[in-house]
């Protein structure tokens, strides 16, 4: 134990892992987007050859831009003033358990209840009450069947509205309720889950708990629901809770659990909170990975293949060796990323179609012209990193794309690199931190570090400030 509150670590290692994607042009998507919708429309430098951004052509300008965000994060993440202390979901689970559990211990004298099943018991639905676990010996039996059979000394576990426990002793004296000395929680822990409602869903936002049927749609309970402040939601039972985007649900499910909902377009994010399985102490498997991996970002520095062979041939290699399954590389592909990719070129291909490009960009320069070069790198910076918030950094880079390429096919601007507009945007579309939302990254540490949304702005705001600075001056110079 350090004695260190994870909201200190989170949100700096969130920010300067997202930064460290400006070493390389693979070490984020939006360089690979960005270098090829400029491959695909044919832009040239100064000398009329076809851009060609090699694998560390970013890098004198990225290690800088990460450095920077290192130093920053690493002074001023200690003072509360800049990123105060916050209680994550697991400590708010950890503290409260008890305001939303109920155990209860099948005796003996319970008569009504063992040797029948749930369903036969009538314990599947009893009074806002669902039974989400049984605890049997060292056994943990999490999201039980209806017709799994009751046994003497089985602790049922219930969720919901735990007032009504008495009801429920009342219709058998044998349930016994067990007090503050019985300690779930460690067997609890390995099936627990916080899964945050996605603005795109349209089975969850706006529907009761109740009316969702958490139990047959997606095989798990909901235990507990935070607001996106962190703070338990209350005032009324859990069944009738009606959910918002960005609520995030603790649900008891099975081990399979996230394996089945990572993807789920109802959950932007979904993750274990605690309990998971160890690494792989496998180090033959450990060292071949790491083989491949330096042999995948190599050979493409020496021209040996090109970047995207290099890639392929490494996940391939990967799956050959044994290092991954293939049900594992199936369920590393992000679909719904690489259609975003492709429909960039489409997006951009019709904003260039329409000449909307051109236009935003003769308007760009009759107002920054004045300013030269490092005025028109400037705007590009702010306009991305600001649409990096409001949308995404895919969506941001492909709406301003088109205007960059209206401002360079004329040359519109004297002295303006090709290699330094286009660096600049990778920049800006990668420093997406003002907000939880720029980055799946980011949405993680904000459920995890339990971050208000105001503290992401008042500690990355004055970083974004300074990488703004650093990321336009250093491209205006380098390149």
């Amino acid at each position: 134990m350090t004695g260190i509150v994870p909201s200190k670590m989170l949100m700096p290692v969130s920010i300067c892992l997202s930064l460290a994607g400006t070493l390389s042009i693979i070490g984020s998507t939006i360089n690979l987007i960005v270098a090829g919708l400029a491959e695909s429309e044919g832009l040239t430098d100064e000398d009329g050859n076809v851009l060609n951004f090699s694998m560390f052509g970013i890098t004198k300008v990225g290690v800088i831009y990460f450095g920077a965000s290192l130093v920053y994060t690493s002074v001023l993440a200690p003072f509360n003033l800049m990123l105060p202390e916050r209680r994550g979901v697991e400590d708010t689970v950890s503290g409260n358990i008890r305001k939303y559990l109920v155990y209860i211990k099948v005796s003996p004298k319970a008569k009504s209840i063992v040797g029948k099943s749930i369903l036969s018991a009538g314990l599947q639905n009893f009074q806002d009450l669902q039974l989400i676990e049984i605890h049997r010996g060292e056994n943990t039996l999490p999201t039980p069947s209806l017709d799994m059979i009751l046994l003497v000394n089985d602790v049922l576990v219930f969720s919901g509205r735990t007032e009504n426990v008495k009801e429920l002793i009342q219709k058998d004296g044998g349930l016994l309720p067990l007090d503050s000395s019985y300690e779930p929680l460690d067997r609890l822990r390995s099936n627990l889950y916080e899964a945050v409602v996605s603005r795109e869903s349209l089975s969850l936002i706006g529907r009761k708990i109740a009316h969702v049927s958490f139990r047959d749609r997606f095989d798990a309970a909901v235990i507990a629901v935070t607001d996106r402040s962190g703070s338990m939601r209350s005032g009324t039972t859990l069944g009738d809770l009606v959910l918002q985007p960005g609520d995030a649900l603790i649900l008891e499910g099975d081990a399979s659990f996230y394996k089945k909902h990572a993807n789920d377009r109802n959950f932007s994010l979904v993750y274990q909170i605690a309990g998971s399985a160890p690494p792989m102490d496998d180090w033959f498997h450990i060292v071949i990975s790491i083989g491949i991996l330096a042999a995948m970002v190599l050979l493409p520095v020496f021209d040996v293949v090109d970047v995207w062979v290099s890639g392929i041939g490494a996940a391939i290699l990967l799956i050959l060796t044994g290092c991954i399954t293939l049900a594992d590389a199936e369920d590393a592909i992000d679909f719904q990323l690489l259609l975003t990719i492709a429909l960039s070129f489409g997006v951009a291909g019709a904003l260039d179609e329409q000449d909307v490009g051109d236009a935003i960009a003769n308007f760009l320069v009759g107002w920054l012209k004045p300013l030269g070069p490092i005025g028109i790198l400037f705007a590009i910076y702010v306009t991305v990193s600001l649409l990096s918030e409001m949308i995404t950094s895919n969506g941001a880079v492909v709406i301003v794309f088109p205007v960059v390429a209206g401002i360079l096919k004329e040359n519109r601007i004297e002295n303006l690199s090709p290699y330094a507009a286009l660096y600049v945007m990778m920049l800006s579309g990668t420093a997406a931190f003002l907000s939880p939302v720029g980055y799946q990254l980011n949405l993680m540490a904000h459920s995890i570090g339990g971050y208000h949304y105001s503290d992401w702005f008042r500690f990355a705001a004055p970083l974004q400030f300074g990488l703004t600075i650093i990321g336009v001056v250093c491209c205006y110079n380098f390149y």
